[in-house]
């Protein structure tokens, strides 16, 4: 027995030993790219966990919410609700005093401004933020507050390392990477984002860490959340020479449309900054937010649901509001509700951001994405013209996206899977 005590003994010894030994190295700072590339690795699985953890609280929301409007309130809570949702999110911020910038903007600024470091509360805050304001239905996106968790967790990981200024900005973009690919489960996607719009350069430096981390992230979310996508494509449309013309104006249409898309929340964050009380800020965006979400249910917090739909031809979607219910199988009501819907979606968006709620622009632009792309195909359609409409709805997503983010490799991007970036990372 005496002797189990001494290797237990020496055993702990040994282990304090090499703690004190990481601690003394690590506290000197260090420019190794190996260490940067393990802390890639780290950063992607918290990247990955951080989405897990904030779309199961978000769905845990929603599911309760969905189940007190069946249940009780009946249709006038998605009114209530998403209402609720911006004046919690404001008296969030009023007490705890956090600055919550958009994800893209903060990250940015990081870099631009503050030398890749960001402050310890984004791990957190846009979690909590954005469980009050889309878990109860505001029509924003989870994919910003994301993005700005793993812009927190990555400057952690660099202070914690001690990393140089080169690695710390690059870790940002490496987070940016994870968190995109955690949440559409797509590592080419968020390979491509972080190369795209966070302007990381494509150096052997950066590659590899993007790489392995947007995988560790990807496999981190499959593990907790299976192998379920957040959208599903089954395109089984035949490419026709004659429709290139209609394609080309559907790109011209969703670069214009992109264009009123930003436009109209820059406009609207003009206006809400004018108004000096927060309260009185909130409080009309509030009222708007609930009476949109009211009238098109479908634009409820992500929408994924009506994403899907539009996708796969089911238009039910478009006729949830008992007021709209009789319009069902009318052609001209049809065409005029996707572009309708669509405008919502980004009007709805634009006021929540701007006036203070925690959320993105990603899935908004995916939803109305579907929706104008639908609306393009019934309009020429009804006007007798000969294009199919089974790839309208992808196709126009993937527009809006390269026309809002100036990123049309990450709108290709989206549609690929997790094996092929597996075999890249086994040739490399």
């Amino acid at each position: 027995m005496q002797g189990f005590y001494n290797f237990v003994d020496i055993f702990f010894m040994k282990k304090v030993a090499l703690l004190r030994k990481f601690t003394a190295w690590r506290r000197k700072g260090n420019n190794n790219y190996y260490v940067f590339v393990f802390a890639s690795v780290v950063v992607g699985f918290f990247t990955g966990l951080g989405a897990v953890i904030l779309k199961n609280s978000v769905h845990y929301v929603h599911k309760i919410v969905h189940n007190t409007i069946n249940d009780g309130l009946g249709h006038i809570g998605y009114f209530i609700f998403p209402f609720l949702g911006l004046i919690l999110t404001y008296i969030y911020l009023k007490i705890t005093k956090l600055e919550i910038r958009p994800g893209i903007p903060n990250l940015l600024y990081s870099i631009s401004r503050n030398s890749g470091y960001m402050k310890p509360h984004n791990i957190f805050s846009s979690i909590i933020g954005s469980i009050l304001t889309v878990g109860f239905g505001g029509p924003v996106g989870l994919e910003s507050p994301n993005i700005t968790t793993g812009g927190g967790i990555a400057s952690a990981v660099a202070r914690y390392f001690k990393l140089s200024y080169r690695q710390r900005i690059l870790l940002l973009g490496v987070a940016s990477a994870g968190t995109i690919s955690a949440i559409f489960k797509a590592p080419l996607t968020g390979i491509v984002f972080a190369l795209e719009v966070i302007m990381i350069d494509l150096t052997t430096m950066s590659i590899l860490p993007i790489v392995l981390a947007s995988v560790t992230a990807s496999l981190t979310s499959f593990l907790f959340l299976g192998t379920n996508y957040l959208y599903t494509l089954d395109v089984f449309a035949i490419f026709r020479l004659k429709e290139v013309p209609y394609y080309i104006l559907m790109g011209i249409f969703t670069g214009f449309f992109g264009l009123f898309f930003s436009t109209l929340y820059k406009k609207s964050s003009k206006i809400f900054a004018q108004i000096k009380r927060p309260f009185l800020r909130i409080l009309p965006a509030a009222i708007t937010i609930g009476l949109l979400v009211w009238l098109f249910p479908s634009i409820f917090a992500e929408g994924y649901a009506a994403l899907n739909a539009a996708i796969d031809s089911d238009y039910e979607y478009l006729f949830e509001n008992p007021i709209l219910y009789h319009f069902q199988g009318n052609e001209l009501a049809l065409v005029i509700l996707f572009l309708t819907i669509g405008f919502a979606k980004a009007f709805g968006t634009s006021i929540t951001v701007a006036s203070g709620g925690i959320g993105g622009f990603f899935t908004p632009i995916l939803f109305t994405g579907a929706n104008i792309g639908l609306f393009f195909a019934h309009f020429f359609r009804k006007l007798g013209f000969d294009f199919s409409n089974e790839s309208s709805a992808l196709v126009a997503m993937g527009g809006l996206i390269a026309a809002m983010l100036h990123a049309p490799l990450t709108s290709v991007f989206l549609l690929e899977n997790l094996p092929a970036v597996i075999h890249f990372l086994c040739l490399y």
